[in-house]
């Protein structure tokens, strides 16, 4: 596992680009050691001019501080509930995160073979969000912290804080966790933009 997913606290920064997005990502230090980058075809940006962005397929990238990519988390088109897959640095799938009907966002963490390996649950506004291991022992969280007003009505950058339980030792639950976020705003948050 890269040192990276050995964080207990990240700072996620959402950069503003005009047809791709950008997370640029921050130790408890206030160090930058990843970003997080979506990647796109010049066919998909073009769909997404015509469509709502929450049907459209994305596939993020995750890349350590030296530029290696260390994870990639992706979606397929979504008509109601979305499904992300995650993958490590040798593009092996490790973890599907599906989405579940309610009122409030939910989403089960699934193993590759199928087994519940946890759960993320989120507020009305999907601004925070807490993670549960398979036994219902909270593990985690993501906040939405919040800006200025004025950022806040007039930009459609999103800032968040991701915390990891230190005595979380799933290899898989963890880089979940710490890579969640920004596929979390691309769901919940990109549409409004």
């Amino acid at each position: 596992m890269d040192s990276f997913f050995l964080n207990n606290s990240l700072f996620v920064d959402e950069k503003v680009t005009i047809m791709r997005n950008e997370y640029k990502i921050y130790d408890s230090q206030g160090v930058q050691i990843g970003v997080c980058k979506e990647k796109r075809s010049i066919a998909s940006m073009a769909l997404s001019m015509l469509t709502s962005k929450d049907v459209m397929p994305f596939r993020l990238e995750l890349s350590d501080a030296r530029g290696n990519v260390i994870a990639t988390l992706s979606k397929g088109v979504t008509l109601f509930m979305s499904t992300l897959k995650m993958h490590d640095a040798r593009g092996v799938h490790i973890s599907t995160v599906k989405q579940k009907f309610g009122l409030t966002p939910r989403f089960e963490i699934m193993g590759v073979n199928g087994n519940k390996l946890g759960e993320i649950k989120g507020d009305f506004l999907a601004w925070d969000f807490v993670i549960y291991d398979g036994n219902g022992n909270n593990i985690g969280a993501i906040n939405k912290k919040m800006g200025s007003l004025v950022r806040e009505m007039f930009t459609t950058a999103d800032k968040y804080n991701v915390f990891v339980s230190p005595d979380l030792n799933d290899e898989v639950l963890r880089q979940t966790i710490l890579t969640i976020a920004s596929g979390l705003d691309m769901i919940f948050k990109e549409n409004n933009k």
